[in-house]
């Protein structure tokens, strides 16, 4: 099925009915990515509460449920209201396809399924949207940058104006450039469920307090727009299907998940960037994978050591995006080798994508520094055995060592040459323990530990130091030469 295809029609509201958390959460963030609005229930219960104030376009139930299970739900369902219903269960019986058919169910699946074939079923019931339909819900979408509600700073005056999105991809103002919005107003807003705030696109380096758009913009074209939207569609994609890793914390992940949302979608914006980050996706099958990982795992460390403001957290997850921007130019036979494989010059080669990498995007205007000081000296280690410079732990920039971290991490779980498979993050948390610890900013280590629920090591734990939350990146204190 092409990206194409698979673009819902916006605004369509189903309930999802599952006892399983984290297989309804999967779930969720797939319907959620294909457009479709989502109301969950651990219960058929609490899924004939939530019909009884909430019209639904579908329901799709889990068979087996405490309480009320899904036949008894179909039953209700098709008592009081004529909605069609999607069953699914973990443990088919012969027969029980055309068994459930009878009784009134619109569709079967069998656990475990593939994400094309839910897609199938849903373009089968709600038909396919018209071309028109497509091109704007991607006009609209594309214009407008997310922000997780309970990371918002209010109580200042605002340069921009703020949106909610309701269904139908419909932005509506709610509080306009000047204004401040309150504590309050956001409480009442968080009480209906609204998740997210939206700025313009134009807006969002304001937001984060730095400015990708002092270079001037190239307008884009209709045609340029939609290959954004499916940039940006298939980074979905990658965050849902190959960075996502069991026993990450959710609300953690899903934070993470719409900061780099909103980091790639302010790159796409920069034609110079986005040729950049472009050539990072076509050049190697991993490359692009790695990078996004990176970027998400390393928004998730940030948060973990309270790095709480906007300006970092954005800094970090655009340093994680293109620390291994410079490989871009590296032929992709080397790339692709195992490390024992390569000769000591390919060795060499390798080791220059930091220098090159710096060397791409200083040429951009308004990088800031501390990007630039990540791409450079994220394979620095604490140790000094590191590379371009061998620096060591104090001199390294802080967030070059929190990347470091991510990287490493990385590339034990996400697919490439070095790990065809990939691994679990206990694996990777291990592997990184055991092959000197020391190379790593134990802080960051332990954060990273948490983020999993891994077990801290003892000698962490007595050494880590709890700081306070840093508000930007001036606060972080170091002490090194400039190394360009």
């Amino acid at each position: 099925m092409s990206e194409e295809d698979s673009i819902a029609i916006s605004g369509k509201k189903i309930l999802l009915v599952e006892d399983d958390d984290a297989f309804r959460n999967v779930l969720r963030r797939n319907l959620e990515l294909d457009g479709y609005q989502v109301f969950e229930a651990s219960n058929g219960r609490v899924a004939q509460n939530i019909l009884g104030f909430e019209t639904m376009d579908l329901i799709i139930s889990d068979i087996r449920l405490p309480e009320v299970n899904g036949i008894e739900l179909m039953h209700f369902v098709k008592r009081t209201k004529p909605i069609p219903i999607i069953l699914i269960t973990g443990f088919p019986e012969m027969g029980l396809e055309q068994e459930l058919i009878e009784l009134g169910a619109t569709q079967y699946l069998e656990k475990p399924f593939k994400r094309e074939d839910l897609l199938k079923l849903l373009k089968d019931i709600f038909g396919e949207p018209s071309v028109e339909e497509v091109i704007k819900t991607q006009t609209d979408d594309y214009e407008y940058c997310k922000i997780d509600i309970d990371d918002f700073i209010s109580g200042r005056e605002m340069k921009y104006d703020i949106f909610v999105r309701l269904s139908d991809q419909k932005y509506v103002r709610i509080a306009h450039e000047g204004a401040d919005l309150s504590q309050e107003r956001i409480k009442s807003f968080k009480e209906k469920n609204i998740k997210f705030l939206y700025l313009k696109k134009e807006d969002f380096s304001k937001y984060i307090e730095f400015s990708l758009f002092l270079a001037p913009v190239v307008s884009a074209s209709h045609i340029n727009k939609e290959k954004k939207f499916l940039f940006l569609r298939k980074t979905n994609e990658l965050i849902l299907e190959d960075i996502y890793l069991n026993g990450v914390n959710e609300i953690s992940f899903d934070n993470a998940k719409t900061v780099v949302e909103a980091t790639v979608s302010t790159v796409t914006a920069q034609e110079d960037l986005f040729k950049v980050i472009q050539l990072l996706n076509e050049h190697t099958d991993f490359l692009y994978a790695h990078c996004i990982g990176v970027s998400v795992y390393g928004a998730m460390i940030a948060k973990t050591l309270k790095w709480n403001s906007p300006v970092n957290i954005y800094k970090i997850s655009m340093g994680g995006l293109f620390h291994d921007v410079g490989k871009k130019e590296i032929d992709r036979d080397i790339l692709n080798k195992p490390k024992q494989d390569r000769s000591p010059e390919e060795t060499k080669i390798i080791e220059s994508h930091p220098m090159r990498g710096m060397e791409i995007l200083r040429k951009v205007k308004g990088i800031p520094n501390d990007i630039l000081q990540i791409i450079f000296q994220h394979h620095e280690n604490c140790t000094g055995q590191g590379y371009p410079v061998g620096l060591r732990k104090h001199a390294i920039h802080p967030m070059a060592r929190l990347i470091a971290v991510a990287n490493e991490f990385c590339s034990y779980t996400i697919k490439n040459p070095e790990n065809p498979e990939g691994c679990s993050p206990e694996i990777a948390i291990k592997k990184i323990l055991e092959n000197e610890p020391n190379q790593w900013d134990h802080n960051v280590l332990s954060a990273l530990m948490e983020v999993f629920n891994y077990p801290i090591p003892l000698e962490f734990a007595k050494g880590r130091v709890r700081k306070k939350p840093v508000e930007n990146t001036s606060e972080i204190a170091f002490k090194r030469k400039k190394a360009f």
